[in-house]
């Protein structure tokens, strides 16, 4: 008999699968005791009943920006989660465990000579001699879900607050994530608003990995 590996039934998206995926049902009449009112189901990513207070005017002044992220959503942690948008190399695999808002990724850096890579970067640059390293990236959306800021606390070794983006919450209080970098095999991350760019040389010649694992700022795994 086979028995599947639970991760792969509750993140079938993630590990060596990498698939992307979308999700599309918002159905703003939804209720809890009649779900989506269309043929017994109950998929919309919106209820009203999950709108706490006495009327829907919280919509209009809530208290905070993750109350604002959260407001009238259902299961939001668990739809809304981070993943690899852009990559210069292959995507192995990834993983999310949402218990630890704790996400790892692996990538396949292709070697400049056995991509077209080296090509593209002569080209942009316009020169004509050899090209022994480049720099490429990674592009990770990290949602303020799951990684948004709390409340100051102290400095550590592996803590990584990120930029602002252009747009700031109510009164001028910045929205930035807090992350704990686990392991970063190689290059430096760059994160603004709910962005992170991971930057790592290319290299002329061999192919390798390279290994990163964070998670929020104080979680425990």
């Amino acid at each position: 008999m086979y028995r599947a590996d639970y991760r792969s039934i509750a993140h079938p998206a993630d590990g060596t699968n990498a698939l992307s995926y979308t999700l599309w049902d918002y159905e703003p009449t939804n209720t809890h005791a009649h779900g989506d009112g269309w043929n017994g189901e109950n998929l919309s990513l919106f209820s009203y009943d999950d709108i706490h207070g006495d009327d829907d005017l919280e919509a209009m002044n809530p208290g905070d920006l993750s109350s604002l992220i959260q407001l009238g959503s259902r299961g939001i942690k668990g739809w809304c989660r981070p993943y690899p948008v852009e990559t210069m190399g292959r995507i192995k695999e990834f993983s999310f465990d949402m218990s630890t808002a704790t996400f790892e990724l692996r990538v396949n850096v292709i070697s400049l000579e056995s991509s077209r890579l080296w090509q593209a970067y002569r080209e942009a640059s316009g020169t004509t001699g050899e090209l022994q390293e480049a720099e490429g990236w990674t592009l990770i959306y990290l949602p303020f879900a799951h990684y948004l800021r709390d409340v100051p606390s102290e400095a550590g070794e592996k803590r990584l607050i990120g930029e602002p983006a252009e747009v700031v919450w109510k009164e001028g209080v910045p929205a930035v994530v807090d992350l704990e970098v686990l392991e970063l095999s190689e290059g430096r991350l760059e994160v603004v608003g709910q962005w992170a760019r991971w930057f790592y040389p290319l290299k002329k010649v061999g192919d390798r990995e390279v290994y990163l694992k964070l998670r929020k700022w104080g979680e425990q795994s």
